[in-house]
């Protein structure tokens, strides 16, 4: 009879080892622990790499636009800081509630740090050239937005010639709900035209400084918000230069670029 060991017993003395091995760490820490074997590492390795895996993916789609209870595509924090000087904000452009751009003082109100040495270079030459001017608002967070969209609204309800969904519409045109105003970008600012000699001014030289008129009246069906002849809108010098040239606002200036750079 061969001295060998036959499979049977191979297996059997495997299994004999393992358990003494496992009664000893028993022995050491009171307690019974699994033996991990090389196929229970790869297993536990392949769950981690799924679970990484998923959640790669997940945070992905979380920092994608998603679809709000309109229907209409909300632009994350993230896509707003890939190209904030020209991001359209509107009914069909709307951003989320978390979204606050870095944010510096300025003649006693909030505006985004991408415009402060543009604006402030404005006010000093403007200051130079006998012209007083005066904000009336420049960045509005989404709650303070919201309030004063619900105050406009009840505004157009209380006037008997509206029904509710006209003053509805004309609400969003007038005072966007919060999310969907640019005034959340801090990149609008409101003048004070008053004088008709600061509105003259403005319109000249506005985009010397990077800035455009936001709402003209020429372009409320592009922008379907009303004309206002004292928002104006900071999107860079060169920017603002071209957008004159052309003739163009930022729904119409952002789509050329688009199509320029898919020919």
């Amino acid at each position: 009879m061969s001295g060998s060991l036959t499979p049977y017993d191979k297996k059997a003395y495997r299994e004999s080892k393992r358990r003494r091995k496992q009664a000893f760490k028993a022995d050491k820490t009171g307690r019974i622990t699994p033996i991990r074997t090389k196929k229970r590492k790869i297993i536990i390795t392949i769950s981690v790499a799924a679970v990484v895996f998923v959640s790669a993916v997940c945070g992905y789609f979380m920092l994608s636009s998603y679809t709000d209870s309109e229907g209409e595509n909300v632009q994350t924090v993230a896509e707003l800081e890939q190209n904030e000087l020209l991001t359209v904000v509107s009914q069909s452009h709307p951003v989320e509630q978390s979204y606050v751009p870095v944010l510096e003082h300025f003649e006693n109100f909030e505006v985004n740090a991408l415009m402060l040495d543009s604006i402030r270079e404005m006010f000093e030459n403007a200051d130079s050239d006998g012209i007083n001017l005066k904000i009336i608002n420049a960045y509005i967070p989404f709650d303070v937005q919201q309030k004063m969209h619900e105050q406009k609204l009840e505004e157009f309800l209380s006037n008997p010639d509206y029904t509710k969904v006209r003053a509805e519409s004309e609400a969003k045109r007038t005072v966007p709900q919060g999310g969907r105003s640019e005034f959340q970008t801090g990149l609008l600012v409101d003048f004070d035209i008053s004088d008709s000699q600061v509105s003259e001014w403005l319109e000249r030289n506005c985009v010397k400084y990077g800035f455009i008129l936001r709402y003209p009246e020429s372009k409320e069906d592009v922008c379907s918000h009303t004309a206002s002849g004292s928002i104006y809108r900071y999107v860079g010098k060169d920017n603002a230069e071209n957008m004159r040239s052309y003739n163009m606002i930022l729904e119409e200036y952002r789509l050329y670029l688009e199509t320029r750079q898919n020919q």
